[in-house]
């Protein structure tokens, strides 16, 4: 195993009034370009520690954060929601988090070490389907990379019920699940980004998927795909979907190469 080495900075800080947990990553330096990086249901911002160190050697202000109800920003009744109303929990979760996007684009219009002009976004799972909601509210979101996640909140719900789903896993049983999954309907009308595919302008979008994932269906990336090629007719490079034979619920190295380089392709990088 190779030794750990990072010659960089790596600074916590509390955003906003809701005191949102964050590490930055970067080195000293010019303005830089600003990644926001999103762990997945039931982790953490130090799950991306990973991503945002090869993020800040390649030249970018790396940015974990902790969602609603994760990490610092955690409840001792977690699990209790989680599996009171996964739907809810999850949506809720989601769409809170998408908003405090806004408060940590705008804290880091003010550092230094930030360009404000070139905030991309990109997540993994539950931080996926953030990013991409995220970006269908946040103009100043220039480009995106969502892994194993997507959109089409409703196909994301029905896995749920089939085998090795949450269902399963958090032993939940499937009519109570079938029942929760019906209350999300107003939710998902009102949010899901595969209904408003006209807010994405187009930003430069990568999304990243397994064919075989129990958790999220390629589905939610295909759909969203097809629902976006018209949007992104002028400009095709932008949208791009790339599907990994024979991967499950997967973060990979490839990926993480993959969401660098769309970054370094689709930012100002000097």
């Amino acid at each position: 195993m190779h030794p750990f080495r990072y010659s960089g900075t790596i600074e916590k800080a509390y955003i906003g009034e809701e005191r949102i947990a964050t590490l930055l990553f970067y080195h000293e330096g010019p303005q830089k370009p600003t990644i926001l990086c999103q762990h997945g249901l039931t982790g953490s911002k130090e799950q991306m520690l990973g991503t945002c160190i090869k993020l800040a050697d390649s030249g970018f202000l790396a940015v974990a954060m902790d969602a609603r109800n994760h990490g610092e920003r955690g409840a001792p009744e977690f699990w209790q929601k989680l599996r009171g109303n996964l739907p809810m929990f999850l949506f809720s979760t989601m769409l809170q988090t998408a908003h405090d996007v806004t408060t940590i684009i705008d804290y880091l219009a003010e550092r230094p070490e930030a360009e404000p002009e070139s905030v991309g976004m990109m997540g993994v799972s539950m931080g996926g389907f953030i990013t991409v909601l995220s970006t269908t509210f946040e103009r100043r979101i220039k480009a995106a990379v969502s892994v194993v996640a997507g959109a089409y909140y409703g196909a994301l719900m029905r896995q749920q019920l089939q085998p090795k789903g949450l269902g399963d896993l958090l032993g939940l049983t499937r009519k109570p699940l079938e029942n929760l999954a019906e209350s999300a309907i107003n939710f998902i009308e009102k949010y899901d980004p595969i209904n408003h595919v006209d807010r994405f302008e187009p930003v430069p979008l990568l999304l990243l998927n397994g064919d075989k994932d129990d958790l999220v269906p390629l589905e939610c990336a295909t759909s969203l795909y097809d629902a976006l090629e018209p949007v992104y007719k002028d400009a095709p490079e932008k949208l791009r979907l790339k599907v990994y034979p024979e991967l499950g619920h997967d973060y990979t190295p490839e990926m993480e190469s993959e969401a660098i380089k769309w970054f370094k392709q689709n930012l100002c990088m000097v």
